[in-house]
């Protein structure tokens, strides 16, 4: 199991938070309307990586490429040149 940057952060961010939540009291609530508040915004703004077990939607089909937004595997490198559609039977 890995833990990716934006999971770093946020929980960084959180126990700041819970941290100046111990030391001033007054600013307990506003904290936690506001990480309520951001945490609907994420909710529902996401980018639909969610949907169908997250990245499960990319994976490719025998013969077809990643779908457009998924992630390359890893160890494959960008090339300069792109591979045209394939054309329907006839």
């Amino acid at each position: 199991m890995t833990i990716d940057l934006d999971t770093i952060v946020v929980l960084a961010l959180a126990a700041g938070a819970v941290c100046l939540a111990h030391k001033k009291p007054d600013l307990g609530g506003a904290l936690l309307v506001g990480i309520a508040v951001v945490t609907l915004l994420v909710l529902l703004l996401g980018d639909g990586q969610e949907q169908n077990g997250g990245y499960e939607a990319c994976t490719p089909n025998a013969g077809q490429s990643l779908p457009p937004g998924c992630p390359s595997p890893a160890g494959d490198h960008p090339s300069d040149h792109t591979t045209p559609p394939p054309t329907p039977p006839a």
